[in-house]
């Protein structure tokens, strides 16, 4: 398995405010994030986590906050691994009649974070297809039942 960063792109049509606001306003992550947005600050050293009330199951704090160039980025640890944080970087971008969004996803190295590297590795595909989803059709993509139904 290689290490370093991951990154994911989609392309959604819709206004690029509408997808920063996605994006930065945590009441919107409930139907497109993998768990309610619980804290999400607009500021460089803000915190954001996203769980369950009163629980976390994801945080971290923001480090790089540039609304004027479409990005942002922020820390990321399941807080149920004991495993050190990562990097997660957003960035929108206007593409004629449609926005790019891309995720970066900074794991290292795999000794470094094993568990962290299992669940997100796959996860990101589906997190993007929800928020394209929500954003192009008004309403959120159930999360897809599996194999077995």
């Amino acid at each position: 398995m290689q290490d370093g960063t991951r990154e994911y792109v989609t392309y959604v049509d819709a206004t690029y405010d509408d997808v920063w606001d996605a994006l930065t306003n945590g009441d919107r992550h409930v139907d497109w994030n993998v768990a309610p947005c619980l804290a999400f600050g607009h500021r460089r050293g803000a915190r954001c986590a996203w769980g369950e009330p009163r629980k976390a199951l994801i945080e971290g704090r923001i480090t790089t906050w540039r609304p004027a160039k479409g990005s942002f980025a922020h820390t990321f640890r399941f807080t149920f691994c004991d495993e050190p944080e990562s990097t997660v970087e957003w960035e929108v971008e206007e593409q004629g009649e449609v926005v790019s969004l891309t995720v970066r996803h900074d794991l290292g190295t795999t000794r470094e974070r094993p568990q962290t590297r299992g669940i997100v590795e796959g996860s990101w595909f589906l997190v993007l297809a929800r928020l394209k989803t929500l954003l192009e059709t008004g309403g959120p993509m159930p999360w897809p039942a599996g194999p077995e139904g």
